[in-house]
């Protein structure tokens, strides 16, 4: 009779986990722009490039397999330079290349080569394998409007941008939504502001920088608005860049002495601060990625509860 109990307890444990179940895994999909690409600047040169070990995704992984209490396999979709037309395939911006012979598995040169048209083939055929979604999308459609060199806004450009992500960004997120099938977790993150930085270059430029800030609250509440509308999880980044911080809220910053706590933020956790020929650049780097992959796992954490 014993012989019988286990080896009926052992056929329930077979029938419990079918075979090839514990060798599947489990994904972490990156879709987005450079943001999410992890791009930094290229080494001695001006030229950007995908680096996905530094992206907030996979600096994500091993915190969020303990929080999932499973491994977690990060796949990169986010094409470096996207924007949201031409993530929905509305029109053509080939990706930014990569590092470490990393390449994307499409091209980008067409609707149905798109990242969307892709993200929604794995998406599908990885139901039930998917951990949860992160993207990061709609700030290159602002990225034309400013001159980097004078700190110039082209008002009527921006106010087009927005009205791009407005038309573009919900369809892109209901159909990733629909793909990716009920209880995954889906987290849009919003942007820091880099020209923050234009406030180190004189008083002249002072106020271009406290008129960034308010081009950068509109991009992401238009964010919030759409991801909020299309069933997504919108992760502000506001409070890990200081950039909620008030200006006149200071602290010591080599070799510029007092500066608003949000510019010194910028300095720390992005490019926008280095000498050329690295910078400046609008990335975040190491620590700016950081701060992206713990604003993300905090609404994770929620998310799964």
């Amino acid at each position: 009779m014993k012989r019988l109990l286990v080896a009926a307890a052992a056929a329930a444990l077979t029938l419990a986990a079918p075979a090839g179940a514990a060798t599947e895994p489990r994904y972490v999909v990156a879709l987005g722009d450079s943001f999410s690409a992890g791009v930094q600047p290229g080494p001695g040169q001006r030229k950007s490039y995908s680096y996905p070990k530094e992206s907030y995704a996979n600096q994500m992984l091993s915190r969020a397999s303990r929080l999932l209490h499973e491994p977690l396999k990060l796949e990169m979709l986010a094409c470096g330079g996207a924007t949201t037309p031409s993530m929905g395939g509305f029109e053509i911006k080939p990706c930014d290349p990569g590092v470490g012979g990393f390449k994307l598995p499409y091209a980008n040169t067409a609707s149905r080569t798109s990242q969307l048209r892709y993200a929604l083939r794995f998406l599908r055929a990885h139901r039930g394998q998917v951990a949860f979604v992160t993207m990061t999308v709609g700030g290159n459609n602002l990225l034309r409007c400013v001159d980097s060199a004078t700190g110039g806004f082209d008002v009527n450009c921006i106010t087009g941008s927005y009205d791009a992500i407005k038309a573009d960004l919900p369809v892109i997120a209901r159909k990733l939504k629909r793909a990716a099938g009920r209880g995954v977790p889906l987290l849009g993150s919003g942007y820091p502001d880099p020209y923050l930085q234009f406030y180190l270059r004189g008083a002249d430029q002072r106020a271009l920088a406290q008129s960034s800030l308010g081009i950068q609250h509109q991009l992401n509440d238009t964010l919030q608005q759409v991801y909020a509308s299309a069933g997504w999880s919108f992760v502000s980044v506001d409070g890990v860049f200081a950039t909620d911080t008030p200006l006149d809220q200071t602290t010591n910053l080599d070799p510029y002495g007092q500066v608003p706590v949000s510019v010194a933020m910028i300095c720390e956790m992005t490019w926008m601060c280095a000498p050329t020929p690295q910078g400046p650049n609008i990335h975040p780097n190491h620590a700016g990625y950081a701060a992206y992959a713990s604003a993300n796992l905090s609404l994770l954490k929620r998310a799964v509860r």
